[in-house]
């Protein structure tokens, strides 16, 4: 650890920008027997192209924008203003959701390390440590893996590739298409679906596995999207709600949710048709049981419950 030798002696403190930087930063606290807490950070993506960053904001209403980007796209102030906020507002949510009840580590007069998974554009990275300044450690220092020499792991006694941390190939086969690019490895197939391919069906709600609204299917297995990196559905089967309608004609499962009022506001929909698609391909008719378990996984916040087990039903008895 090559860290060890410039903070001998020092009062150190960790931080980890999640998600990506704490795992590292959790290595980096053990080498260093130093207490680890995380520092939260938002990025700032430009509008209908998320995966690209026009800045990065922090706790206690810390901006940096990139001007360069924002130039170069012509992206509006007020656009820049509706983004920023959405952030701060879901960097509040996401700090209680972090940190539940307990208290921030003292800052002031430490040395604090800074650790995230990447610098990339560095916006994450400058937000952080500007919102850092405003608490008087005694100094700031940023960390970020390094990937060098031979790109294998040892795991389970057999070797195995490493990719990242910068973007690598990915090839995905989605609805019977092949798609091609270059992502970061840590970037979610949801991500990919939207921000890249374009393909929108799957939704992004909460984005942590809980509500089912970006339900795929990797091969015959329903799965939510948000929890699934894209470079671990390479050689599978991906199957998005896109799929289903053919030749102009909604899918039997599709018409069934019209004909029995399935959906409301129908952001969830998507994610409870491919669900339930899977229940169906594996319960042609289903018991009250597989309904309870095939679904439980999915969430609708209108309360259509008893529309989509009508839907169910008449799918189960057509044989569709």
């Amino acid at each position: 650890m090559k860290l060890a030798p410039c903070f001998a002696g020092a009062d150190v403190l960790v931080l980890a920008l999640p998600r990506g930087g704490v795992p590292v930063a959790f290595e980096i606290a053990k080498a260093l027997h130093a207490p680890l807490d995380i520092s939260l950070v938002r990025k700032l993506g430009v509008p209908g192209q998320e995966e690209l960053a026009m800045g990065a904001v922090a706790a206690g209403n810390i901006g940096v924008l990139d001007q360069a980007v924002i130039r170069a796209l012509a992206i509006s102030e007020a656009d820049v203003d509706r983004v920023t906020r959405k952030e701060l507002h879901e960097l509040s949510i996401l700090e209680g959701l972090y940190r539940g009840r307990l208290p921030k580590r003292e800052v002031r007069d430490r040395s604090v390390i800074l650790v995230d998974d990447g610098l990339a554009t560095g916006a994450s990275m400058r937000a952080a440590s500007l919102a850092l300044k405003q608490q008087r450690p005694a100094r700031i220092a940023a960390a970020v893996p390094v990937v060098a020499g031979p790109r294998v792991a040892v795991a389970a006694g057999q070797e195995v590739p490493v990719y990242g941390p910068g973007k690598v190939p990915i090839e995905l086969s989605v609805n019977g298409q092949t798609y091609k690019t270059d992502l970061e490895p840590r970037v979610t197939l949801l991500d990919a679906l939207r921000d890249s391919f374009d393909i929108t069906g799957a939704k992004r709600v909460c984005d942590r596995g809980e509500c089912g609204a970006c339900t795929v299917l990797l091969g015959s297995k329903p799965v939510y999207a948000c929890s699934i990196l894209a470079i671990e559905a390479q050689g599978k089967k991906i199957t998005t709600v896109e799929s289903l309608m053919q030749g102009g004609r909604l899918h039997p499962l599709q018409q069934a949710f019209v004909d029995n009022d399935g959906s409301q506001c129908g952001f969830c929909t998507p994610g409870f048709v491919m669900a339930c698609k899977a229940l169906l391909d594996e319960h042609p008719n289903p018991s009250p049981d597989d309904l309870r378990r095939g679904l439980s996984g999915n969430f609708c916040r209108c309360g259509t419950y008893a529309g989509i087990r009508a839907a169910i039903a008449q799918v189960a008895q057509k044989g569709a």
